[in-house]
């Protein structure tokens, strides 16, 4: 990311009085932990390749009868949208503006903060607490929200600005917490760590917007136009695999959303871009480990975090381990 401005800063209200804080910066991942003996506490903070959004995965135990409270801010003021689901644990986060809300299993939270501004965020006692958060910035939310017909409740979020802190819950989908799942357990690291984070971001917010469009929607044949454009993106893939561009510059290059390029994607191939995208990297790591090359250099050249990542991925597609793709 261009961007050296802090996206948000988290300071502690400590039992005596005292304060502790960082800023997190957009441009670089990093893990804020508190000092207090009393909570076990990680919120890990993954930069998205959009300016101003991440991926955000809180941990946090508190070991004692007071909830944990932490002050966060937006030093810079831009706008995001937030989609965050709860594996375990309660909180509430109380915006300047007044506006409250709840984080708890079994529903999906929805927030737009809408610039400079701050927060308390409690986490009560009594179970861990955790959840894995997805932020947008304005530009993704009003280019994936522009052709959509919202329900009553929800058409402030289509709007060019959103004045204050909006919140909104909704049940969880299966498929929400489907997708939170498999983006909390990443096997990957680096440019496929991004990639894959990016996919699923784009999940999320594709199954939020599937579930509030109220268009009358009518399946459509892809045109010539669509399958060259649907080609060139696959290529770009298949050239950039071990570096992909961003799904944003993919929906640049396609000339439409990343919504509708990944639905049409889909559509012509088969398999989401990150599914695709996937299959071609365990393909090509088939074709390494026949060619001689180890496990764990063919796994680390792929973008996995660890080898049994890279071996359970091979397993499930082909039927086998990766040693069973040498040549005799």
């Amino acid at each position: 990311m261009d961007s050296k401005n802090p996206l948000f800063s988290i300071k502690i209200d400590r039992p005596d009085g005292a304060m502790e804080g960082e800023e997190h910066p957009t441009d670089d991942e990093t893990t804020f932990t508190s000092s207090d003996s009393n909570v076990k506490s990680s919120i890990h903070i993954i930069p998205r390749r959009t300016q101003d959004a991440a991926v955000i995965h809180s941990r946090i135990e508190v070991n004692r009868d007071e909830p944990f409270v932490m002050n966060l801010a937006r030093p810079v003021g831009s706008e995001s949208l937030g989609i965050a689901v709860v594996f375990s644990g309660t909180s509430i986060l109380t915006f300047d503006n007044g506006a409250t809300i709840r984080y708890e299993p079994g529903y999906c939270t929805i927030s737009v903060n809408s610039g400079k501004g701050g927060a308390k965020w409690e986490i009560n006692p009594g179970a861990l607490y955790e959840s894995i958060t997805f932020t947008y910035s304005r530009e993704e939310r009003i280019e994936s929200l522009k052709d959509v017909k919202l329900p009553p409740q929800f058409a402030e979020l289509a709007a060019d600005h959103i004045k204050t802190a909006a919140l909104w819950q909704v049940p969880v989908l299966p498929a929400f917490l489907r997708i939170a799942r498999v983006a909390k357990a990443n096997p990957y690291r680096g440019a496929a760590k991004q990639f894959f984070l990016e996919s699923k971001a784009l999940e999320m917010f594709s199954e939020f917007v599937t579930m509030l469009d109220q268009t009358p929607h009518a399946e459509k044949t892809l045109g010539e136009q669509d399958l060259k454009r649907l080609n060139d993106i696959r290529d770009s893939l298949v050239a950039r695999y071990d570096n992909p561009p961003s799904l944003l510059e993919l929906a640049a290059e396609a000339g439409m959303n990343y919504k509708k390029l990944n639905n049409k994607f889909q559509q012509a191939f088969g398999a989401t871009m990150h599914a695709f995208l996937r299959d071609y990297r365990l393909e090509q790591g088939r074709n390494m480990i026949a060619q001689g090359r180890g496990v764990k250099e063919t796994s680390n050249m792929l973008g996995y975090r660890h080898p049994s990542a890279f071996i359970y991925a091979y397993k499930r597609k082909f039927g086998h381990p990766p040693g069973g793709a040498r040549k005799p």
